[in-house]
């Protein structure tokens, strides 16, 4: 008995190296399953492409052995000789199907692999090309057998890269029924674009790069997600390759708290079909949930649903001996016996985890008593394993469903005032004695368990026929005694479970009471009555908890006030930054109607070392231009880069609706309506007010760049900057500006008539494109620097 224990404690499937060595016990479902993908695998092997796709359903209750059977597909399908088949486990998230494709999907994907499989595509289409002619038909061939890579062909012999390209875009459009697809996977191809490819696969919104070549919109909805999903299905299924994907616990997708909308529900759907067409193998795990959670035409195209078999004695022994086995022991059932190894499968019902959690627990009590296995010590595991709720919280469970639903009950109560008679749970109804008993059960495990409850249900009824019973049992129930249980109450015994007890237990006392109201009200208004103040009860519990959520209500509302008081601050403070700028009005005016200005060359002599903010202008007087001439002024920007900042703060200053609004206000002498503003309005002054922010920054952080670096070759700091900027734009929801621009109902407009939409938004909006501007401006500035040695930056 010194040997290590041969069974698993937690006697849970987990995809790991482990898992898929465990021991996998052939029953009908396995076998079942295994089928369906041998019939898949075989079509390939056996008609070069000819395989249909599939899709089938796994589905069954908690400890049946769906995840075990899903990764024993997966074991079945990675054995030697099946490279070409891509095959991925997925662990579903309590989440969206977004959530499932960037947490798990896409993850387990990756760039050489999807690489690859474009390059396949690009390779044909070059050998097609080449196929034309005779001199390069042998460079086909090894195209073809994928002997040579496409990319290494073209380049050797200089064929139209472009033209192959364009061919191979219109070939995916094709294949993944989708251009932004398409056009992204042959940008992929090309190493210029492929990390934003990459990051647009993972969910990301597309970069500038690929906006410009039409891929404008993310993968951020659970119906892109989907359609995805099956984007890379049909990819490996143009190429004659297997994909199978193996979809775990998807009750945690499809059932609350977030259930997918129609939309998404839609796109699951045409997931299904699309797997189906593209030859292609899809599994999907879970509790029934799941499938109740899809509509009829979705269920409808489901191949097959594979249910677990429940493991009988001959599978258990089985699987004991290949245990003991394994663990070096030989092919014993020791310390199990004929007698306890049969007792133990009924008691677990053919449930495949309670079947090896007892086998495991069970070994150990043996080990450390020194005796084999026996009947009570197999029991004794059961309480322990699988009473996992205390007695007290149990009855605490049902008195909260009985207060929510407005009963009346009495605890520790006797109908008929018999002491073999005693319920745990009294719900009367009417007053001639009649009611409903509930009768509170530790695991029922034996047939004396079963004769006790017998009696004691006996007893309540009495001769009274409007008197029934209701057992619940906490813990476990032995599969062999719930018929006979079921029939000593007055409807099948509820085993508790926090997953459903409370709603289970709700619906059966309402259909009991029900059934004992029209047998014992003869009177329609006696029973309305009886009804009226059920209600009132469960009213005057939920006035009752009110009155207990009121000083948090008050706390609440005491929050509430400080978070008004921060509004009025903050009002304050922006009164007071709104006189700053009307005292800076005619300057902005002045700024909003400059033209932008025209960069002199600077002179040779001027090319190196710190640049001047400006030389002398044409409105300067004698001893000004002298004076700039002669010295001028050291400015922390070159002028080419600070009149890209000063052009964009312009115009953020243009959008200032409410600046306006007041100088409006105050040029007329008089009090005006304030003005009405969209939601969409209100949101773009926030995201004007944080572009101006961010500009700000982005401003003095190139001017301690100059400060600190210039002159320097090494830009790449100064990138950082620009493309900081950058990331803030695309983050904001600067598709709201427009609406600064749009005129009031009272037909005013505060800005200038001559500002469109495309000034604000957009590629080439000059808000957007600042980071380019200045970083165009720092290259024309080094291309100036004289040819001689520079500065370290420091």
């Amino acid at each position: 008995m010194s040997r290590g224990n041969p069974f698993p404690a937690a006697a849970v499937a987990r995809l790991s190296d482990t898992a898929l060595n465990t021991i996998t016990i052939p029953t009908q479902a396995v076998q079942r399953a295994l089928g369906f993908v041998d019939a898949y695998l075989a079509g390939d092997r056996a008609g070069g492409g000819s395989a249909s796709g599939n899709v089938i359903a796994v589905v069954g209750e908690y400890g049946t052995g769906k995840t075990h059977l899903a990764l024993e597909i997966i074991r079945h399908i990675s054995r030697p000789g099946d490279a070409h088949v891509r095959h991925l486990y997925l662990d579903a998230p309590a989440d969206t199907f977004l959530a499932l494709y960037q947490q798990r999907f896409v993850v387990e994907l990756s760039k050489t692999d999807v690489r690859a499989r474009v390059g396949e595509y690009y390779a044909d289409i070059v050998a097609a090309s080449l196929g034309r002619s005779e001199l390069t038909q042998e460079a086909a061939r090894r195209l073809r057998e994928r002997e040579v890579d496409a990319e290494d062909v073209v380049s050797g012999l200089g064929l139209m890269e472009s033209d192959l390209l364009r061919d191979l875009q219109e070939r995916l459009r094709v294949v993944t029924e989708n251009d932004a697809f398409g056009t992204a996977l042959t940008l992929f191809l090309r190493p210029e674009f492929e990390d934003a490819v990459w990051e647009w696969l993972r969910g990301v919104p597309p970069d500038r790069v690929l906006v410009e070549r039409g891929i404008t919109t993310a993968i951020d909805t659970d119906t892109a997600a989907l359609e995805a999903i099956g984007v890379f299905a049909l990819l490996h299924g143009g190429q004659n390759r297997r994909f199978v994907l193996v979809i775990d616990e998807l009750e945690k997708v499809l059932s609350p708290p977030h259930p997918p909308a129609a939309d998404a529900i839609l796109a699951f759907k045409k997931l299904l079909e699309i797997f189906t067409g593209a030859r292609a193998f899809l599994v999907l795990c879970g509790l029934p949930d799941f499938l109740e959670a899809l509509p009829e035409d979705a269920r409808q195209r489901i191949g097959s649903i594979v249910r677990p078999s429940a493991l009988g004695l001959e599978e258990t022994r089985a699987y004991i001996l290949d245990a003991q086995e394994r663990a070096g022991a030989g092919r014993t059932l020791g310390p199990f016996d004929d007698d306890t190894l049969a007792y133990l499968v009924e008691l677990a019902g053919g449930t495949a985890r309670k079947i090896i959690k007892l086998c495991y627990h069970a070994y150990q009590n043996a080990a450390a008593a020194g005796t084999a296995v026996t009947r009570p010590m197999i029991r004794e595991v059961a309480r322990e394993q699988f009473e996992l709720t205390s007695r007290d919280d149990v009855r605490a469970a049902i008195a909260r469903v009985l207060d929510a639903g407005g009963w009346l009950f009495e605890t520790d109560h006797a109908p008929g005032g018999r002491r073999d008679a005693r319920a745990d749970f009294w719900v009367p109804e009417g007053e001639d004695g009649s009611g409903c008993a509930v009768l509170l059960s530790d695991s029922v495990l034996y047939e004396q368990q079963v004769d006790g409850l017998a009696r004691r249900a006996e007893a309540i009824r009495g001769d009274d026929t409007a008197r029934a019973v209701l057992i619940v049992v906490n813990g476990h129930l032995a599969d062999a005694l719930a018929p006979r249980l079921a029939g000593t109450g007055d409807r099948p015994p509820l085993v508790y479970s926090a997953r459903r007890f409370a709603e289970d237990f709700d619906a059966a006392v309402k259909g009991i009471m029900q059934r004992l109201e029209r047998a014992v009200h003869e009177d329609a208004l006696t029973a309305l009555r009886d009804r009226v103040e059920r209600l009132g009860r469960q009213q005057a519990l939920v006035l009752e908890t009110v009155t207990e959520l009121r000083p948090a209500l008050h706390h609440l509302e005491n929050e509430l006030v400080g978070q008004k008081a921060l509004l009025v601050e903050g009002r304050e403070l922006y009164q007071a930054t709104l006189a700053s700028a009307e005292r800076s009005a005619e300057m902005i005016r002045a700024l909003g109607d400059m033209p932008v200005p025209q960069v002199t060359e600077p002179a040779p002599a001027e090319r190196s070392g710190r640049r001047r903010l400006r030389g002398p202008r044409p409105e300067d007087t004698p001893d000004e231009a002298a004076e700039a001439e002669e010295g001028g002024q050291d400015g922390p920007l070159p002028p080419r880069i600070a009149v890209e900042f000063d052009v964009t703060m312009g115009l953020l200053e243009k959008l200032d609706v409410l600046a306006r609004d007041s100088e409006r206000r105050f040029s007329e002498g008089r009090l005006v309506e304030a003005p009405r503003f969209s939601r969409d309005a209100v949101t773009a002054l926030g995201v004007r007010a944080a572009l101006q922010s961010a500009a700000e920054q982005f401003r003095a952080a190139a001017e301690r760049w100059f400060a600190e670096s210039w002159p320097t070759d090494d830009s790449s700091g100064f990138v950082g900057l620009c493309e900081t900027y950058d990331d803030t734009y695309l983050a904001l929801p600067v598709h709201t500006l427009p609406a600064l621009l749009a005129r009031r109902p009272d037909g005013s407009t505060p800005l200038q008539p001559r500002l469109r939409p495309a000034d604000v938004e957009g590629p080439d909006s000059l808000l957007f494109s600042l980071g380019p501007r200045v970083y165009r401006a720092l290259q024309a500035e080094i291309r100036d620097l004289p040819d001689e040695p520079r500065g370290d930056g420091a």
